[in-house]
C-alpha cells in the first residue's frame, strides 16, 4: 500500500507505512527478530513483530511472531497476535514448524489464552506436519479439547481445524474420538 493512497481518516498511519516500507531487508529482518528476542523495550519489540510481518516467506519468521505469544509484555503478544491473524489468513503457506515445537506447546498449552486460537487457526492455516502431533498434543491437548466441547463457535472450529489437519483425520465435533486419538499420541 503506497503512503499516499491511505484513506484521510488513516493519515495517521501514513509515517508507520513509510517505516515498514523502508525496513524491508534481510538487515531489518535480522533486527526485528533480536529485537523481539532481545530487547528490554516492550515498544521497540510490538514495533519489531509489525516489521517482521514483511518476511511472510521465511520459516523464522512465523516462529518468531509464535514465541512473541509468550512475550511477557501484553502490548507485545498482543501485537504478535495481529500480525500472526493477519498473515494466516492473507499469507499462509506451508510452514516447517518443528524447530519452533517447544514454544508452541506452551501456548497450545494456555501460556497465552487470548492468542491460543490464532495459534490453532495459524498452525491449520499453515498446514502444520502432522509428525509434529506428538510434539505439540502427547501427553497434553485439554485446553484444545476442551474449546472442542465447547459453546464458543470460533474455538470450537479453531480447535477442529487445526486438529484435523495435525492428524489427518476429521472426527468432526466428536470430542471423544478426538480424545482417544491425542490420548495415543
Amino acid at each position: 500500500m503506497h503512503p499516499d493512497s491511505v484513506e484521510p481518516r488513516l493519515a495517521s498511519a501514513r509515517p508507520l507505512l513509510e517505516f515498514l516500507r523502508a525496513h524491508r531487508t534481510e538487515a531489518d529482518r535480522s533486527v526485528a527478530q533480536s529485537t523481539l528476542a532481545h530487547d528490554g523495550s516492550a515498544r521497540h519489540r510490538a514495533l519489531a513483530a509489525v516489521v517482521i510481518a514483511s518476511f511472510v516467506d521465511s520459516d523464522s519468521t512465523w516462529w518468531t511472531l509464535a514465541e512473541a505469544l509468550r512475550d511477557r509484555d501484553a502490548m507485545v503478544s498482543a501485537t504478535a497476535s495481529q500480525v500472526l491473524s493477519v498473515l494466516s489468513n492473507g499469507a499462509a503457506r506451508p510452514v516447517n514448524w518443528a524447530p519452533a515445537a517447544d514454544g508452541l506447546r506452551a501456548v497450545l498449552d494456555g501460556t497465552n489464552l487470548s492468542a491460543h486460537n490464532t495459534l490453532l487457526e495459524a498452525l491449520a492455516a499453515t498446514r502444520v506436519d502432522p509428525a509434529l502431533a506428538s510434539a505439540l498434543l502427547g501427553g497434553g491437548g485439554e485446553l484444545i479439547l476442551a474449546k472442542l466441547r465447547s459453546q464458543d463457535p470460533s474455538g470450537a472450529r479453531a480447535a477442529r481445524r487445526f486438529l484435523t489437519q495435525v492428524s489427518g483425520h476429521d472426527f468432526g465435533q466428536d470430542a471423544a474420538a478426538w480424545e482417544k486419538w491425542i490420548r495415543s499420541l
